[in-house]
Parts: structure tokens; sequence; C-alpha cells
């Protein structure tokens, strides 16, 4: 099946881990099921139905937008295996783009907590037996 020549890849060739390919397993066979409801194979993918797919994931399933962000990496990096095995002549994944995550700020330490951290006195923790 091309669910499973496609994990091997992400293990054999990408050495990915064996949780990423687990979920990238899953993503493509939830693109395949959706695929399936519009008559077209995973060789018959026009950008169109790409978007659709993109649409769904956002407004039917409601999911968060790293869950998004995941399953789109997963069917490009399934186009480009498929391309790579010479499966189709085109990625019709060369337009789809991922949505942005948010970039957490760090938080900051307040004044007083770092006047705390620089009144400490120097400690060495390296001491030679």
């Amino acid at each position: 099946m091309l669910i499973d020549e496609f994990k091997n890849h992400l293990t054999f060739e990408r050495q990915l881990s064996p949780n990423t390919i687990d979920s990238y397993g899953r993503d493509i066979k939830q693109f395949a099921d959706f695929c399936t409801r519009f008559n077209k194979g995973l060789a018959d993918v026009s950008p169109e139905l790409l978007d659709n797919f993109v649409y769904s994931l956002k407004t039917e399933r409601t999911l968060a937008p790293a869950s998004v962000f995941r399953k789109i990496e997963a069917v490009k990096c399934f186009y480009k295996f498929m391309l790579i095995e010479g499966l189709i002549k085109e990625d019709p994944t060369k337009f789809l783009y991922s949505p942005r995550l948010i970039q957490k700020v760090p938080s900051q330490l307040s004044q007083e907590d770092m006047e705390k951290l620089l009144s400490f006195p120097p400690t060495n923790f390296c001491k030679s037996p």
C-alpha cells in the first residue's frame, strides 16, 4: 500500500521519529479518505482539492493551528515522496502554504528578580576532587 511505502520512506530515508511517522501516516490516511469523498485518487489531486482539504480542517474539524500545520506538512511531504518515486509528474502542493504559527514570547524577569539573581555570590560548581 502506498501509505506504508511512504511510512517506510519516512523511517529509513528521512529517519523521523516513530511518533512523527505514525502521525504523518494518520494524516495521509485522513487526506486519502477526503479525496475518496470527491472520487479522486491520491495521484489525481488538484490544488483546489488541497485548498478544500485545508478549509475543512479549519472549519469542520476546528483543529488547532499547530495540528493544521502538521497535517499540511504531512501532505506536502507525501507528494514530495510521490514525485521522487515517479508516481506523479508535478507536485500539486507547490503553492500550498501552511498557516503561520503563533510564536510565544519568552517571559522576562522583573527588575527585582534580576537583582536577586545578580546578588548571589559566585560559586564554583566545578570543584576538583
